[in-house]
């Protein structure tokens, strides 16, 4: 008794002990801390636009009136590889969350068994039947065949006496919402992918429309210097430099119609589907004339700290970070006594040619307790790797979160940029276009010549491209605020499974005719 009772109180120190350790290890390695320490600005430190609102990804697009534009995106979407390795990572993570909540809880087993031996050997010295014993009241042959039969349910339960099991629990739970938010996050990439590269085809056919004309307009400007030249108008150098310019501006617009192939390429990989259907869809889209602007679907009129907590990667990171923790717990945890309960219940059944006996058998224990007393250091060793994990997760988190905050800074900087330019842009197109009507009126009036219309005719061409590029760099920074934002994404936001998800690709592929 004395031994038994100096061995509880061991244990008792022990785990009081190990209690006090983990909760100056839960100080040292807190994410609350970490979480309050890593803020962003209080307020944005680049101008903002204006009119409209943010929207999660399910209303987003809906609200862009162009249906072509909506069909390849969720085209692209049920294509998209890595949509289905966030679904696999998504069914990772529910696996694992599943898997540590069952270890905090008692383990059940049924079990059953059935045997027949013979535990004494027939002694023919005592001849056959003579070798008796009474057992529970009856006579029972021992060099008999004995038939046991037996049924039960085994129980065993690892008390979490410091809550290591329950903090992975619920980081586990963190990570399967994070791995929700991956999902998402992977529709806005292949949203904003697609969305950019139609934009940039509608957009690039309109600037090729214009190149072609420059160069046909300098193409004919070398026509009348040569006219001029062999009048003596004019001198050998104009007549060389209208040339060379022509053949400047033909391959420039050789250039821009590839640029156009390049992004119908490239949507054709993004969707899929035959480059035919692809041409087709975007035919359709040019000649509906949509309206390039996208200032309609959202601004950012949050404080930064809003905005950053809906991104899905600072979400992700932030769920690491608490992950990290969890597991500084847990290894620590390792290191101290373990108790755990045992208890079984059943029924059996022995019987012989001579004897039958049943009922139900059951135990309680025994209570176990482990101590690790010698391991070589490998459990402080896997200590030390789970408090280096956590210090990279802080790091990684704090660097999620600048680069959250810089994103969005320099989208909302490219697009006050373009606002100014539009109106420098504007500006000179009004007075171009003036000059050219000025110019056309000076050479029907006998003051002005046909090269002087052509080259003022250019320039006027030359600005609205540059409106045109401007017009595709608003579009681009307009997708880069809907990326950097999280494409609308907050916690909670619903997500398909990926038995929905597979169901929608059998629609999709029956739709197709690729059954």
């Amino acid at each position: 008794m004395p031994i038994k009772k100096h061995l509880t109180l061991a244990i008792a120190c022990l785990s009081l002990t190990a209690c006090a350790a983990l909760d100056e290890l839960a100080k040292k390695f807190n994410p609350s801390q970490t979480l309050a320490e890593t803020k962003p600005p209080a307020t944005w430190q680049a101008p903002l636009p204006h009119d409209g609102e943010i929207n999660n990804l399910l209303e987003f697009w809906q609200r862009y009136p162009d249906p072509v534009l909506l069909d390849l995106i969720n085209t692209a979407q049920l294509q998209a590889p890595t949509l289905a390795t966030a679904v696999a990572n998504l069914a990772e993570a529910r696996a694992n969350r599943v898997r540590t909540n069952a270890a905090r809880q008692p383990k059940l087993d049924a079990n059953a068994s059935a045997q027949r031996s013979l535990q004494q050997p027939e002694d023919s010295s005592f001849g056959s039947g003579i070798n008796q014993q009474t057992i529970g009241g009856g006579d029972f042959g021992v060099n008999e065949p004995q038939d046991i039969l037996q049924t039960g349910l085994q129980a065993a339960w690892e008390l979490d006496l410091y809550g290591a099991h329950k903090a992975v629990a619920e980081a586990a739970d963190r990570q399967e919402k994070a791995a929700k938010a991956a999902w998402h996050e992977a529709r806005v990439v292949v949203a904003a992918e697609v969305a950019t590269s139609y934009f940039n085809y509608l957009l690039c056919t309109q600037q090729s429309v214009m190149q072609t004309a420059i160069a046909n307009s300098s193409t004919e400007s070398a026509r009348l210097n040569n006219i001029a030249f062999d009048a003596g108008f004019t001198d050998v150098s104009k007549k060389t430099i209208a040339h060379a310019n022509a053949a400047d501006d033909k391959q420039q617009a050789r250039y821009q119609a590839l640029q156009c192939e390049l992004e119908v390429k490239n949507l054709t990989a993004l969707t899929y589907l035959p480059e035919p259907e692809v041409r087709e869809k975007l035919s359709a889209a040019q000649s509906s004339k949509p309206d390039i602007n996208l200032k309609m679907l959202f601004i950012i009129n949050e404080v930064p700290a809003q905005v950053i907590a809906q991104r899905p990667d600072v979400y992700r990171a932030e769920a690491d970070l608490i992950t990290a923790a969890a597991n500084v717990k847990d290894a620590a945890a390792e290191r101290y006594p373990k108790v755990t309960l045992n208890g079984s219940i059943g029924w059996m059944r022995i019987s012989s040619d001579s004897f039958v006996s049943s009922g139900r058998v059951w135990s309680l224990g025994p209570v176990s307790v482990t101590l690790p007393i010698f391991d070589g250091g490998t459990l402080k060793a896997n200590q030390d790797v789970a408090e280096a994990r956590y210090t990279e997760a802080a790091a990684k988190y704090r660097s999620t979160v600048q680069t959250a905050v810089k994103e969005v800074e320099n989208a909302l900087i490219n697009l006050h940029n373009n606002g100014e330019r539009d109106v420098d842009v504007q500006q000179a197109l009004q007075s171009l276009q003036d000059n050219l009507v000025a110019i056309e009126t000076k050479q029907k009036a006998g003051f002005a010549n046909m090269i002087d219309v052509e080259d003022a005719r250019r320039s006027l061409m030359q600005t609205k491209k540059s409106a045109l590029t401007l017009q595709q760099d608003r579009a681009n920074a307009w997708l880069n605020l809907y990326r950097a934002a999280g494409g609308g994404w907050q916690v909670g936001t619903p997500i398909e499974s990926a038995e929905i998800t597979q169901n929608t690709k059998k629609r999709f592929y029956n739709r197709k005719g690729k059954t």
